[in-house]
């Protein structure tokens, strides 16, 4: 047994049977769901699904320096015929909420002055998640078997280590190495899930982060991520990058400006090139309304292309996720977004243009549109509407709707 699972074990038994009788600990018990129905339309095959999230959490204050967390959750799917789920398919659209139900985190922190410790299954959300996220939009989340390292320095910075022992995946414990004999796939596949389908990937990956935050308007980030991933050893990698922000609202206009650029060695393919990756966004907002335009180039070089495979993708190269792995050309993707907030609706408006790294190829365009309705603290109701376009010239990709309506309720 690994050891950072052996302390989960070890952490169930501490929160359910060593609890203090002395009345000086404190626990917080919360309860939330999330109710949805999705449709997926690619070229012209219809999948629908409709699902529930039951979440239940525990956070305990045992002492002013020790703290665990417990959050347990649960997914029921129904019109199980009418897609496939990213666990087993039946040659209907994927829409990856899949059934079952989870321990998504199980964590002990410790905290001394200036530094904090937390050692579990936890959720980790670097910077805008580009590179590590917790792919939330879905009704499984993506949590760590890991140990992370806190230390404040100056008056707000941070340095921050992470050691990733195992990553937990949308698809959840069902998606293992064999194929159901029902599947599609399990005789071109001779019953054998293929790596990226796997609910768990064994890591020995470092992440380590320096945030610099000293000054009024801007920020500086320098990353190191050393990603080894063993069940699926072509997406390691070896990830430096540098991430600037600037906010300032000088005025009755607020303006922000972000930068970011890294190198990657792809450790895990022949030749292990390396290759770059760069985004810069602007934006501008007067009271309720902002406009924004996004350029974000994933290099390429001999048909290998930029890699972030623990990262919340869906959130990047719009949401009918098409073009969330950079094709083997690379991928240049250039967006513009606006914006615009009236209690209690949130409005936001897309537009992407997609091409390979060089610009020569072109893979086509995408509309996205999210409208929330947020009538109270407790209760969220969405609808997400994604259109993507292949070119007329691109044979690899084909015309894909999106639609999500879902309702939220935390207690």
């Amino acid at each position: 047994m690994t050891g950072i699972r052996a302390l989960l074990i070890s952490s169930v038994a501490f929160v359910f049977g060593g609890v203090d009788n002395s009345g000086a600990a404190e626990h917080s018990v919360g309860f939330s769901s999330r109710i949805r129905i999705a449709d997926l339309e690619t070229n012209g095959n219809s999948g629908e699904a409709a699902s529930g999230l039951f979440r239940a959490t525990l956070e305990s204050s045992w002492s002013d320096s020790f703290e665990s967390f417990v959050q347990l959750d649960h997914v029921e799917s129904a019109y199980q015929n009418h897609h496939s789920n990213g666990v087993r398919f039946n040659g209907e659209p994927e829409i990856p909420d899949v059934s079952g139900t989870d321990l998504n985190q199980l964590f002990a922190r410790f905290t001394y002055e200036d530094w904090s410790v937390t050692a579990g299954r936890q959720v980790i959300e670097l910077d805008n998640q580009r590179f590590v996220g917790s792919v939330s939009v879905w009704q499984n989340q993506q949590t760590f078997d890991a140990v992370s390292i806190n230390k404040k320095v100056f008056s707000n910075s941070h340095l921050q280590y992470f050691y990733v022992e195992n990553a937990n995946r949308i698809f959840g414990d069902e998606a293992n190495e064999r194929l159901s004999r029902r599947d599609e796939n399990f005789e071109a596949l001779n019953g054998m899930r293929p790596a990226l389908g796997l609910g768990d990937h064994q890591h020995d990956s470092h992440l380590l982060r320096a945030e610099f935050n000293e000054w009024d308007y801007s920020k500086f980030v320098l990353y190191s991520y050393l990603i080894d991933n063993k069940d699926a050893p072509f997406t390691s990698n070896d990830s430096l990058g540098l991430r600037y922000e600037f906010k300032i609202k000088p005025d009755q206009f607020r303006y922000r400006f972000e930068l970011e650029n890294a190198l990657q060695r792809r450790t895990g393919v022949e030749d292990k090139p390396t290759l770059s990756y760069f985004s810069v966004e602007g934006g501008v907002a007067y009271q309720s309304v902002e406009l924004s335009a996004r350029r974000e180039r994933m290099g390429s070089k001999n048909n290998v292309a930029f890699v972030t495979p623990l990262a919340t993708l869906h959130d990047f190269h719009g949401w009918a996720d098409v073009l969330n792995v950079a094709p083997a050309q690379g991928l240049d993707d250039q967006s513009i977004k606006l914006k615009w907030r009236k209690t209690p609706f949130k409005f936001d408006v897309r537009y992407h243009r997609f091409a390979s790294e060089n610009g020569r190829e072109k893979f086509g365009e995408e509309i996205d549109f999210d409208i929330i309705y947020k009538p109270a603290k407790k209760h969220v109701v969405l609808l997400r509407f994604a259109d993507f376009k292949a070119s007329k010239n691109n044979d690899a990709h084909e015309d894909v709707k999106r639609v999500i309506l879902s309702y939220s309720y935390n207690f």
